[in-house]
C-alpha cells in the first residue's frame, strides 16, 4: 500500500509540473505518455482491492483517496498566502485535467470509486472556492477540440 501511495503522490507531482502542456495541441500526447507510465498504479489498486472483501476494499479506497488531497493541502500550506490562491487553482487544474482522468481511464470500478472519493475529500479541504467533479480523458480531450479550453465544456 505504501508503494501505491508514493506512486499517487508522484503522479500528482509529475503532472503538476506538466501544467504548461495543458493545451489543445499537447494534451492528448502527454496524457497517453503519462497514462502508460502510471497505468501500473491502476493495476496495483485493482489487484489489491480484488484480493480483499467488500468491506476491506472500502477501507483501502478511503485510505488511498486521502493521499493526494492531504499531500496537496500540505504543499499549499507551504506557499505564502499571497500566492496560495493561484497555486490552489493550478492544483485544481492538475486534478481535473490529469490525475482524475488517468485514474478513471480504464473504467475499472475500484478506480472510479477511488476518484469519486478523492474528489469529495479534495472539495472538503476547501483550498479555494471551486468544487471539483470527476472528469474523464474523453471529456477533457473533446472539450479541447470543441472549445480550446478542455475543462470548460463544449461550445454550442
Amino acid at each position: 500500500m505504501d508503494i501505491i501511495k508514493e506512486d499517487l503522490i508522484n503522479l500528482f507531482d509529475e503532472m503538476f509540473g506538466c501544467l504548461n502542456m495543458y493545451k489543445r495541441k499537447t494534451y492528448d500526447k502527454l496524457f497517453e505518455e503519462k497514462f502508460q507510465k502510471y497505468k501500473h498504479v491502476i493495476y496495483d489498486i485493482t489487484r489489491v482491492c480484488n484480493e480483499k472483501s467488500e468491506e476491506e476494499q472500502e477501507q483501502i479506497i478511503e485510505e488511498l483517496a486521502a493521499v493526494i488531497p492531504d499531500h496537496a493541502y500540505e504543499e499549499v500550506q507551504k506557499i505564502s498566502r499571497f500566492k496560495r490562491k493561484n497555486a490552489s487553482f493550478d492544483y485544481n487544474i492538475n486534478m481535473v485535467g490529469y490525475v482524475i482522468p488517468i485514474l478513471t481511464y480504464t473504467g475499472e470500478k475500484n478506480c472510479l470509486k477511488l476518484a469519486e472519493r478523492m474528489v469529495e475529500l479534495w472539495n472538503a479541504k476547501k483550498m479555494n472556492s471551486l468544487k471539483l467533479s470527476v472528469s474523464s480523458y474523453e471529456i477533457i480531450s473533446e472539450g479541447f477540440q470543441n472549445s480550446g479550453l478542455g475543462i470548460f465544456g463544449r461550445r454550442k
